[in-house]
């Protein structure tokens, strides 16, 4: 069979049983599943411990611009760490036409990921954290 042929046939094969096989589990949970519902199991849990006030408090977001901006730096560090081997040698093709690659690419990226990360922290001293 032709390469091409069967990777398509191989993808195809992968996001069907990527929908069917997660669906067809929960479909077969909710089928032999044994469910006795009671005023026990539908309680909130605390430990062990009878639960005293509300079930649900409210939770504040101090941390959010700070998960926020981790979050694109490590999506930074993952894209650069990845595409470094491919950058090199972008930077050697290139080279030969008078073009700066990898410091042109880097600058680029370096800069989105910035003007991400100036952001949240504007977002986080509206929030006065």
């Amino acid at each position: 069979m032709n390469g091409g042929y069967f990777d398509s046939i191989a993808l195809t094969l992968y996001f069907v049983l990527s929908v069917l096989v997660p669906i067809s589990l929960y479909s077969a949970g909710l089928l032999f599943g044994e469910r006795k519902p009671s005023k026990e199991k539908n309680m909130s849990f605390e430990c062990g411990q009878v639960p005293v006030g509300k079930a649900h408090l409210r939770v504040t977001v101090h941390y959010y611009p700070y998960a926020l901006i981790y979050g694109t730096f490590t999506a930074f560090a993952i894209l650069m760490l990845i595409s470094a081997p491919g950058l090199a040698n972008l930077e050697l093709e290139t080279m030969k036409f008078g073009f700066i690659g990898l410091p042109f690419i880097m600058t680029l990226v370096l800069a989105m990921v910035l003007i991400a990360a100036s952001l949240a922290l504007k977002r986080a001293r509206l929030w006065g954290s």
